[in-house]
């Protein structure tokens, strides 16, 4: 008979990394949706605009907490198995997610007459 493993938590550093700027992520598209500005910006993402239109901003928190959680729980499955593949998607997915941020962050601080 098979014994059970102990849950084994892997890349901790880099899971709250990818957790923490996956938060930042939510609350700068939260900003810019409530930018009330002359600048209007949209959901650039069909799918998290989907989300967005169809429930408003708790269907974009829903759908952001999804993407977040899948992220998670795969790379800590394939982590059994490929610990460097589970550290290197997280680590990928937390370039990505922070790019996403920089960029919002930088049309913010515009729209807000803060650049140039």
């Amino acid at each position: 008979m098979a014994r059970l493993q102990p849950f084994r938590l892997h890349h901790p550093q880099e899971l709250l990394l990818y957790v923490v700027m996956s938060v930042l992520d939510f609350l700068a598209t939260r900003a810019l949706l409530q930018h009330d500005g002359s600048v209007h910006f949209g959901e650039a993402n069909p799918v998290a605009r989907y989300f967005l239109y169809t429930w408003g901003p708790k269907g974009m928190l829903y759908f952001k907490l999804a993407i977040t959680a899948a992220v998670c729980i795969l790379s800590q499955v394939i982590a059994t198995k490929r610990p460097r593949l589970a550290r290197g998607i997280l680590e990928f997915g937390t370039l990505v997610v922070t790019a996403v941020v920089l960029y919002s962050a930088w049309l913010l601080l515009g729209a807000r007459g803060h650049l140039g």
